[in-house]
């Protein structure tokens, strides 16, 4: 399946147009920080253990990033938001990936990994879709790997697909919460937990357990994971809808959810508490090689699941295209 219309000719907005607040985050000692969150992690999972540890080459499956690690000046960067999303999409919302490692001041003698959960760029197919950003960036702006894909629906039907993007299409519209990085082994939070006996999901569990233990710090934290077995509840969005969407509820009613199988490999980033940039404090987008792919909301068998999980500590927040008028509709 595929797209037959002609893509629409967008261009994206110019890099010296964007605003950019770039703020440091809280960076706990690392050996410290697995140990607070594997004991309150296992409030949440009957068992749980989090190490730090080289990490292992992320390009190998299940993970499959464009690059090995996750370390070497790592950033969260937050672009635009849900408020140019809803009520009404603003699909002149449009950015050029590439042009993200000099807005953030990233180190212009290395490649930069960008890794995260978005919306997909309209224009590909003429239509909304989700986004799982795994791209590498060198130096001078040029795609040296590119592993993204993205999901869409199909409007006459309750089916979907997901597609690998070229190297070629490097633009998203609206959204995106990323960990940018050098791509480079060294140091991370390695977790692994296993049957859920609390409410939240993953990612929210861990993000609980930063605000519980610093409640006056901003920690971000990106990564990957794996849920290795059970069963996954995901959403996908379809086409952007022509009538306002105003609550939650609307939202949740727009949406297409989905449960798939494991294993499902998820793009994470969170950020314990938002220091004042109006975030979207945790965002994770997965995919498999069975052809699924979808915004993470939980795992759907608690007794059955396992996660597997890498994060890197990022060093700074960066919040590119703030929106001025804000909201919190659908943000979950």
């Amino acid at each position: 399946m595929g797209n037959s219309e002609p893509a629409p000719v967008l261009t994206p907005i110019p890099a010296e147009s964007l605003s950019v607040e770039i703020q440091p985050l809280h960076q706990p000692d690392l050996k410290k920080l697995a140990s607070v969150l594997e004991n309150g992690l296992k409030q949440t999972f009957e068992e749980a253990s989090v190490s730090v540890q080289t990490c292992p080459d992320l390009t190998q499956a299940p993970f499959n990033l464009a690059a090995p690690g996750l370390c070497g000046q790592a950033k969260i960067l937050d672009v635009g938001g849900c408020p140019y999303l809803f009520p009404l999409a603003q699909r002149e919302k449009f950015y050029d990936i590439k042009d993200f490692p000099k807005l953030v001041q990233a180190a212009e003698d290395k490649p930069q990994l960008m890794i995260g959960a978005g919306a997909a760029p309209w224009t590909f197919l003429s239509r909304n879709a989700e986004m799982m950003t795994n791209i590498l960036i060198d130096p001078q702006g040029q795609v040296l790997k590119q592993n993204t894909k993205i999901a869409r629906t199909f409007d006459d039907n309750n089916e979907y697909e997901v597609i690998n993007l070229p190297e070629t299409e490097h633009k998203m519209s609206i959204l995106s919460n990323l960990l940018m990085s050098e791509g480079r082994p060294g140091p991370v939070l390695a977790i692994k937990c296993k049957k859920r006996i609390g409410p939240d999901n993953f990612v929210t569990a861990l993000r609980k357990v930063l605000v519980e233990n610093y409640p006056k710090d901003s920690i971000g934290l990106g990564g990957t994971f794996v849920v290795q077995t059970g069963k996954v509840k995901v959403h996908i969005m379809p086409e952007l809808s022509s009538c306002p969407l105003t609550t939650d509820a609307q939202v949740e009613n727009w949406l297409k959810f989905f449960e798939i199988n494991a294993p499902f490999t998820c793009l994470s980033v969170l950020v314990s508490n938002d220091p004042g940039l109006d975030l979207r404090v945790e965002h994770s987008h997965g995919f498999n090689d069975r052809g699924d792919g979808g915004h993470y909301h939980y795992d759907t068998t608690p007794d059955e699941t396992e996660y597997l999980a890498y994060y890197s500590v990022a060093q700074h927040v960066c919040r590119i295209d703030r929106p001025v008028e804000s909201h919190q509709i659908g943000r979950d």
